[in-house]
């Protein structure tokens, strides 16, 4: 479909580009949360908040590049709409380091720090992934949620964890997730209810 073709059907560029990153941001939360929730423990749902997010953004480039980069091109209540779903998101994160800072699992001094690192590890990749290269875009989640076991210096019972160790559901797995949770169409008002089951069955379609 043509450029003049898409504005046929859109009021304006800023209306386009808050549809998809509406769409967007809402499947990447909804995506994330189903994997986070299905692990127990803090190691677990950090593997799983990073293979997820991996995942999400090197199967659906194009989304994650336009709410990297985009966001400035929104105004008004659009780009507060955005942001709150943006943080809502990021939020995930900080739950996660937090619960594992104070039952011990991890060791880092600055959970802001690390925050703002691992999120950038997991947006990149949109930047350099290509499906034609030598690994999956599995693959790739499993050693990038290694390098996020490592950089918090995870141990259990003072001896260090890794990916292998965890009992986690396959990259495969949350690959079909993705997918069925970005084919989805929802409303705001089912986001949460949509995470906690099947996004298929759950989203509304418009």
């Amino acid at each position: 479909m043509s450029s003049a073709a898409l504005y046929h059907y859109m009021e304006t560029k800023e209306h386009l580009l808050l549809g998809i990153m509406r769409h967007a941001l809402a499947a990447w939360y909804v995506t994330t949360l189903r994997v986070v929730n299905g692990s127990q423990g803090a190691a677990e749902k950090l593997c799983n908040f990073v293979r997820s997010s991996v995942i999400c953004t090197g199967l659906f480039k194009l989304e994650s590049t336009v709410v990297d980069t985009e966001i400035r091109s929104l105004t008004g209540k659009n780009r507060i709409e955005i942001v709150a779903m943006r943080d809502r998101y990021e939020a995930l994160i900080d739950e996660i380091l937090c619960h594992g800072m104070a039952d011990g699992t991890f060791d880092i001094a600055d959970a802001r720090l690390f925050r703002l690192g691992i999120l950038e590890m997991c947006n990149g990749v949109s930047r350099w992934y290509s499906s034609s290269g030598r690994m999956s875009i599995e693959n790739v989640a499993d050693e990038l949620s290694d390098f996020s076991l490592a950089a918090t210096r995870t141990t259990r019972s003072g001896k260090p964890v890794k990916r292998t160790m965890l009992r986690l559901q396959s990259s495969s797995e949350i690959v079909l997730v993705a997918v069925q949770c970005f084919d989805a169409q929802y409303t705001p008002i089912n986001i949460e209810k949509s995470a906690a089951g099947s996004c298929a069955g759950d989203f509304t379609q418009e």
